[in-house]
């Protein structure tokens, strides 16, 4: 079973949550660039670089810290982060203190357009703002021991952070939005990318982020193992909110989703799913839902709140556990878990279920494998199969039903 920060969502959102230091060796390597500065300065405070390649470059392997001064980079071609840095030297790439880099990919050009790709070890980028990428925004490729913290990503026109074939990676205090603009027509069948994305990778934590007005998912893990959505607020995107697909021992925990009725990003007459579950086809490659927790989460005003979907590969639900969460208000269905042959050992225990409005309770085909024990339905029927003697059918008396704090519940 996957091992899941037993945290609220208040607290969560509250704690600037992050694991391990951001010091390098007092021998390393400090380099500053700036917009103004020149590639053939030393690269001191005085007198900066100006590509933030070149610095990258200069510090190579020996680690060290890229400090960016204030103003717009306007990037030509990727930055490319290939630096196989230590954990006592890792490489650090970060705004200056009380200063604004902003990297502006509009002119990115090349097979790949990305902007910021790093694809190497011990790395850590922090607080940049990124925008207007051709593709994919900020992104790791068989990468390990990352670290992406309190970064502002938006107007990306694929994903806008994407975590691909890594390991060991910490997403944390970012703010995404307004991702995936190649689907911003939303005439795509299907192939959008999400706001935050982890696939085919391992160990990633996606923490205390921020991720809403995507054309895509929200949030999401696919082909991925050990994935934590922890602590994030996720609201107002196109498909999803918060989506494993295929994912492995991995849990989503104290994160606060929801929509605020803004149609702009309905995917059908209502807005997108909340939490959902489902095993996509991806060819050779497959890595079917089992050992998931979802616990602790808040869910407001969502198409369907909880989702499972029985569609593409199929699957089941296997020794997954759903409890201690609160779903109120699914403006289609509060609880959607598709019938499929195999659901296995999967319990929904101990969360609330509050309905309003015209939207039904539940959709659960009679199944085997599916356990409901000790939830409170409030609002509505569930369907039979959803309860148990040890239910509750009582108002929960939230403090203000409909808002989006997690207080309110």
């Amino acid at each position: 079973m996957a091992q899941c920060c037993h945290f609220t969502v208040g607290i969560l959102l509250s704690l600037g949550l992050w694991v391990g230091s951001t010091a390098t060796s007092a021998t390393a390597l400090t380099l500053y660039v700036s917009p103004t500065g020149d590639d053939g300065n030393p690269g001191t405070i005085a007198a900066p670089l100006r590509s933030i390649q070149t610095a990258i470059d200069r510090v190579g392997n020996q680690g060290g810290t890229v400090w960016l001064r204030g103003g717009i980079y306007e990037l030509y071609q990727q930055i490319w982060v290939g630096t196989i840095a230590t954990a006592t030297r890792r490489l650090i790439i970060k705004a200056y203190p009380g200063e604004k880099p902003i990297l502006d990919g509009t002119h990115v050009t090349g097979t790949y357009p990305q902007m910021l790709s790093i694809g190497g070890q011990y790395i850590d980028v922090e607080g940049l703002e990124l925008r207007n990428a051709p593709d994919v925004s900020l992104s790791t490729w068989e990468a390990k021991n990352i670290r992406l913290r309190r970064n502002v990503v938006h107007h990306s026109f694929k994903t806008g952070i994407g975590i691909y074939n890594s390991s060991d990676v910490w997403v944390s205090q970012n703010t995404v939005y307004m991702t995936n603009l190649s689907n911003s027509s939303h005439t795509i069948s299907g192939g959008w990318g999400m706001g935050i994305s982890a696939g085919r990778s391992q160990n990633v934590t996606i923490a205390n982020n921020t991720s809403f007005n995507n054309h895509g998912e929200g949030i999401g893990c696919f082909l991925a193992q050990n994935c934590r959505i922890v602590g994030n607020r996720v609201y107002d995107n196109y498909s999803v909110e918060i989506y494993l697909d295929n994912a492995t021992q991995s849990c989503v925990a104290a994160n606060l989703v929801y929509s605020t009725g803004d149609t702009r990003f309905y995917r059908y007459p209502w807005p997108a799913s909340g939490i959902q579950m489902a095993n996509e086809d991806y060819g050779a490659d497959s890595n079917p839902l089992s050992d998931i927790t979802i616990t602790n989460n808040i869910v407001v005003n969502s198409g369907d709140g909880l989702v499972y979907g029985s569609y593409q590969k199929g699957g089941g639900l296997k020794r997954t556990r759903i409890f201690n969460n609160t779903f109120y208000k699914g403006i289609h269905t509060l609880v959607s878990l598709d019938r499929d042959a195999n659901h296995e050992d999967t319990s929904i225990i101990n969360n609330l279920f509050v309905q309003s409005g015209s939207g039904q309770m539940t959709y659960i085909p009679a199944v085997n494998g599916l356990t409901f024990r000790s939830n409170l339905w409030f609002g509505g029927e569930p369907t039979a199969i959803a309860t148990s003697p040890s239910d509750l059918r009582v108002n929960p008396r939230f403090v203000a039903p409909g808002k989006f704090t997690a207080a309110s519940y």
